[in-house]
């Protein structure tokens, strides 16, 4: 057989394939450095949850007086698959699970106008119903961090070092989505309204609080309502968490035009601030402490994320008295990073023994060259495809990359072998059946049900593709790799 068998097309020179795959191996590589690492896959479903409190209640009235009749109501919400509750003293949490077709925007409508209906028959001092949306299918988030900072200085200032400092530079951080701090309770706003009054002006509770939400771009407002001394003039509260608020921004806060006049904030309201009452207190070695939990979008390379938060929070503690302390309690990067670390060091140990038994078995380092190079760039065009399906590195794509690892060598080195024996192609019809009977048995994970679906999908994907770009690098990258590296014949 002459040199020609070993080319591997007649259109296009060998040059030209080795030249198209290493363009793709080296855009894989640029995207592989982009791809998000996070601890489990996200796969959230579409979900809402409706949030509402009523102060100094028992777990037992909240769920018979608000947590059952919300319940009846947003339980015909179409597409609603499956609703859970939680009621505890002074508070109900409802979330609401919808199937994956469910357009989420007009699913939460709905729950808002169910709440609507329903709140005015809840009990007074209930708050408004707060629905809110955490099935995002864009941009998911997750704890990411958690510090304890703790010193000896009274629970205002040490709040104020939290939310000043440590909040203001961790906030600036891209992929970091919020910086909540629990333990300590500031002062909140009590904005004051007659609900009759209002009423006669056709001005509704929601009309108050979308009018403060939209000026101040704030989503923690609540509505209380409460029943006056005399019993005649309905109260209604509505709380604002703000310590930057200017009230005399209020005369700026139009709420609704009544006619031809346009009703501003401050015409139908009073204020007060004071402290509300405080859950708890918590103390390190007799010192004042304070939670500072950080979210992050599960999007973004998570153990990036968390060396930019600890590089930022040695900068912080270089700003701070030797007094105050800053702690991490929880990282959820250190996990994923002894997971990708021990994947990583099988894969090299694995792959230095098939080397090592492929330079005793063909004595050739060209050969070994061969299936080394095969490999790489099989695994780097892989990652680029990763990139462009949208799939990240997790448990279960580690998972994936582990189990295909020893397909992708087995097509790689069939095809080597066949060419350096045999000088043609033939084998690739054998490949291209074996492989293809894996990828329908993976193809069985999207018609399981949704628990099981969501976690094996990126699983599934993640194998499927390797498998196919291994036959792609079998079926033109090696081949001109084999006519350049190793010995041509010229006959057989």
């Amino acid at each position: 057989m002459t040199e020609q068998a070993y080319k591997p097309g007649i259109r296009i020179s060998p040059f030209s394939y080795l030249i198209i795959f290493v363009v793709l191996a080296l855009v894989g590589a640029s995207l592989a450095f982009q791809l998000p690492v996070t601890l489990f896959p996200d796969n959230a479903k579409p979900t809402l949850s409706v949030r509402c409190n009523w102060r100094n209640s028992s777990k037992t009235i909240i769920e018979k007086e608000i947590t059952t009749p919300l319940e009846n109501g947003l339980s015909t919400i179409a597409g609603l698959r499956k609703i859970t509750s939680s009621s505890s003293n002074g508070s109900a949490i409802i979330n609401l699970e919808f199937d994956k077709h469910s357009n989420l925007a007009v699913s939460r409508f709905e729950a808002q106008q169910i709440v609507r209906q329903i709140y005015p028959k809840l009990p007074p001092g209930t708050s408004f119903p707060l629905v809110s949306n955490f099935g995002n299918p864009n941009r998911q988030t997750q704890t990411l961090m958690s510090y304890t900072i703790s010193g000896s200085l009274p629970d205002e200032k040490l709040y104020f070092v939290a939310e000043n400092i440590v909040k203001q530079k961790l906030v600036q951080i891209d992929g970091i989505t919020d910086v909540s701090i629990s333990g300590f309770s500031p002062n909140a706003w009590y904005i004051a309204y007659d609900f009759n009054y209002c009423n006669a002006l056709g001005i509704t509770d929601s009309d108050i609080s979308n009018a403060i939400t939209t000026y101040y771009q704030k989503n923690n407002i609540g509505v209380e309502k409460s029943l006056a001394a005399d019993s005649i003039v309905e109260l209604r509260f509505i709380v604002l968490k703000m310590a930057d608020m200017n009230v005399d921004d209020w005369h700026n806060i139009a709420v609704k035009r009544v006619g031809n006049k346009v009703v501003y904030l401050g015409e139908i309201t009073s204020f007060e601030s004071k402290a509300e009452p405080s859950s708890g207190y918590f103390r390190i070695n007799g010192k004042n402490t304070l939670n500072i939990s950080i979210t992050a979008s599960t999007d973004q390379n998570q153990i990036k994320l968390s060396d930019k938060v600890k590089s930022s929070i040695a900068e912080i503690e270089k700003r701070l008295s030797k007094d105050v302390q800053l702690i991490l309690d929880f990282d959820r990067s250190e996990y994923l990073s002894k997971e990708i670390s021990k994947n990583s060091n099988r894969t090299y140990i694995a792959t230095g023994i098939l080397l090592l038994f492929i330079i005793i078995t063909s004595l050739s380092i060209r050969y070994t060259l061969l299936i080394l190079l095969s490999l790489i760039v099989n695994l780097l065009i892989a990652f680029g495809m990763y990139k462009l399906m949208g799939l990240g590195i997790h448990l279960y794509s580690l998972a994936g990359i582990t189990l295909s690892f020893g397909m992708v060598i087995d097509n790689t080195i069939v095809m080597a072998d066949h060419l350096t024996h045999r000088g043609d192609k033939r084998i690739f019809l054998a490949l291209l059946a074996s492989t293809l009977t894996t990828v329908a048995a993976l193809s069985v994970v999207w018609f399981m049900p949704d628990e099981y679906r969501l976690n094996l999908t990126d699983f599934s994907t993640v194998v499927i593709v390797n498998l196919m770009v291994s036959l792609a690098v079998a079926l033109w990258f090696i081949p001109a790799l084999v006519y350049f590296i190793l010995p041509k014949k010229t006959t057989i």
